[in-house]
């Protein structure tokens, strides 16, 4: 009977989960001696319909590899492949890995055809093709790799039965790991350190760029010091066993030259051990121990290595896989958020405001932009923020270029623009259109500097689903604009400009002040709208207003606002709120400023807000031709006042407001002259106080604060 049949029926589901193929093992005879584990994509059809003929065929093949080492592929049906890999127990070869079940590259449609041929059985759907793991030179390298590792630690299970403390103890530590599933990779390995009793002390370390890597995770009296330390690939101990990716123990070392990342730290190591694991992102990640007191690894320690790395890589994979899901489900919450923001501002210039804003903030870049065309005209406009303003003026001449007269990206998919030397940069951008129904609305582009090919591509489905969404919001604002226009009151307002063209594009001003301010206030959809269309017929008489218009309160709002223009005696204090913002919106919008209230009423609340406002509220908009050569860059929506509003210290609002902007930690550091850790401990006390767990929240309360409430 197999000992600890419970948890070798766990690493075998693991190892199978991890690699989408089906696993099982079985006796030289073929014989099954645990169940099938995975979910392959052809297991269910093959053990369903064609479970005898499958078996049978594992038997002939199991008679054929009796003196076969390594892991051998073979065709199971033509077409239909698995590996298999005799495995030792109890001192010899009795037992047989399999793993299945892979198919041949090619068109989805003729493997699928193929396939029904030659298992005379029809497939439920493509999905079944496309699921189904592809047998290259690539995936045969990765299943010998990762099938040794699985026999390896199988085979020590199924050995138990010698009696050897070492193995009983290797045992415990699988069952203890793979049973925990709540462990961390740190408390994963001072756990392992502390029970094994072997060795002095165990790291980790993790690779930062191509040829560096940095000691992430360590356990052991002493060696804090260690943690962060960088290495490169060949230097040293550590990196030689990275190098090699084999692994490596050496003796006798506590003065060799080699050792030199330990002295630095006066840290004298004996002897030493270096195995790879393999990371999920497919780099390798640096298993390492050893002593500082004794100058040899004994034989039982040296079979335990290989049981630390399978537990260890577990884990590592495990950690990485919750941290994707965690991404994840941030960047849902994200778009939720941002979908609720952007159905409160139906205005079409905010919402590409809030696109960059929230591009550039969430995803960490350089520089965020859109490029915009006006339909029916040449005009396009750029709004934009973040680094490299010139440059980002010239990248937006090609952007025009290729979108807008050429068409070469008419695909309407979003594409990373990497740098071939057309680019002012050193880093990819990635591009994501801006569309509704087929329609190109504009270029969402995000300059994405120091980050990885992987976040790159993570980033980029995330910006294609928030241009998505901001297509959308920007055609539904338009549609909101042009059935503005085909109001009786926006005849009325145009109108104006027929015969008096400076008082109209006061009213327009006057309009926009209004609106967007009382919108910040968070006043209802209904008052301001009627603010601004007060606003917009300021130029007439209130009681033509009142003959020609439906609504009363209009002709009401203006009335009571030009007498508190007019009449420096009325009383403000008595006067209610939508006559004050339509005078103090007609006065700023008039004359450029706001001296004569400052000078009455510096005191009232409302007008210092209002102040503040405007103050505040320069926004980044431009206009050029197609056939322009110059595009001219502003700066976008200020937010730190809404950060000073917040209940923080006045370092927390330093460092929120370079948070909103875009900056990550080591920027913030070096913009505000602190260290990292500083920072970090800076950006987890906002985190708190502001009760969000992460960036994008804390981006979003921002914002919710400036368009909602104020």
């Amino acid at each position: 009977m197999i000992q600890n049949k419970e948890l070798l029926e766990e690493i075998i589901s693991q190892f199978a989960w991890n690699e989408s193929l089906a696993v099982m093992i079985t006796d030289t005879d073929g014989e099954p001696i645990l169940p099938v584990k995975g979910e392959n994509a052809l297991t269910s059809i093959l053990l369903d319909e064609k479970r005898e003929e499958l078996f049978a065929r594992i038997k002939d093949i199991a008679a054929g590899v009796r003196r076969v080492v390594n892991p051998l592929f073979f065709e199971l049906w033509p077409g239909v492949h698995m590996v298999v890999k005799p495995m030792e127990g109890a001192g010899s070869f009795s037992y047989y890995i399999w793993a299945g079940f892979l198919i041949e590259n090619g068109p989805e449609e003729e493997k699928k055809k193929q396939l029904e041929e030659q298992l005379s059985v029809r497939l439920p759907s493509e999905n079944i093709i496309e699921n189904t793991p592809a047998l290259t030179e690539e995936s045969k390298r990765n299943i010998k790799q990762w099938i040794q590792k699985l026999e390896s630690t199988a085979a020590r299970i199924l050995g138990e039965e010698s009696g050897s403390e070492s193995v009983k103890l290797q045992n415990k530590l699988l069952l203890d790991s793979y049973r925990d599933i709540e462990l961390d990779v740190d408390r994963a390995l001072e756990k392992l350190r502390i029970n094994s009793h072997a060795f002095d002390f165990l790291g980790i370390a993790e690779q930062q760029e191509e040829d560096s890597y940095q000691i992430t995770n360590l356990s052991g009296e002493g060696v804090a010091s260690l943690s962060g330390t960088s290495f490169s690939l060949g230097e040293g101990f550590l990196g030689r066993g990275l190098l090699t990716r084999k692994k490596e123990f050496w003796e006798g070392i506590d003065k060799d030259p080699r050792a030199v990342l330990f002295h630095r730290q006066r840290l004298y190591p004996k002897s030493l051990f270096c195995v790879p694991i393999h990371s999920p992102g497919g780099t390798e990640a640096l298993l390492f121990g050893g002593h500082f007191t004794r100058d040899r690894v004994p034989e039982n320690e040296r079979e335990l290595v290989d049981t630390l790395a399978a537990i260890l890589e577990k884990r590592v994979h495990l950690d990485t896989l919750q941290q994707e899901n965690r991404n994840q489900l941030q960047r849902l919450s994200s778009l939720v958020e941002i979908s609720k923001l952007m159905a409160t501002i139906p205005d079409y210039k905010r919402i590409l405001y809030l696109l960059v804003d929230i591009s550039l903030g969430l995803v960490g870049g350089s520089f965020a932009a859109i490029v915009l065309k006006e339909a029916k005209t040449e005009k396009v406009q750029l709004v934009s923020r973040g680094s490299g303003k010139e440059q980002v003026s010239e990248y937006a001449r090609d952007v025009i270029k290729r979108y807008y007269l050429e068409g070469s990206q008419s695909s309407r998919e979003t594409y990373v623009m990497m740098n071939d030397g057309q680019l002012p940069w050193n880093f990819p951008v990635i591009e994501s259109p801006l569309t509704y129904n087929g329609e190109l609305l504009g270029v969402l582009c995000v300059g994405m500097d120091g980050l990885t090919d992987q976040e790159v591509k993570d980033h980029a489905e995330f910006l294609e689903t928030l241009s998505t969404i901001g297509g959308v919001s920007l055609q539904l604002a338009k549609q909101e604009t042009i059935h503005a226009e085909e109001d009786k009151i926006y005849s009325l307002h145009e109108a104006i400009a027929q015969f008096d063209r400076s008082a109209y594009e006061t009213t327009v001003e006057a309009s926009k002040l209004a609106g967007d301010f009382a919108a910040v206030q968070g006043k209802p959809v209904s008052d301001v709208k009627e603010l601004i269309q007060a606003c917009q017929l300021s130029f007439y008489d209130p009681d033509f207003i009142k003959q020609h218009v439906e609504s009363a309160k209009l002709a009401k709002i203006v009335r009571e606002g030009e007498q508190l223009l007019e009449d420096r005696n009325a009383e403000w204090a008595m006067a209610e709120e939508e006559p004050k913002l339509f005078a103090l919106a007609c006065s700023y919008a008039a004359h450029g400023q706001l001296d004569d209230f400052r000078s009455r009423l510096g005191a009232d609340q409302l007008v210092q807000t209002f102040l503040a406002f405007v103050e505040e509220s320069q926004v980044v908009e431009e206009e050029m031709t197609l056939t322009e050569d110059i595009i001219n860059n502003e700066e976008l929506i200020d937010m730190k006042q809404t950060v000073k509003e917040l209940s923080l210290s006045p370092r927390e609002q330093e460092v929120l407001d370079l948070v909103v902007q875009g900056y990550n930690n080591r920027e913030i550091a070096e913009e505000l002259f602190i260290s990292g850790h500083t920072v970090k401990n800076h950006v987890t006390k906002i985190f708190q106080k502001l009760e969000v767990p992460d960036r994008a929240h804390a981006i979003s309360k921002v914002y919710q604060m400036r368009y909602r409430t104020g």
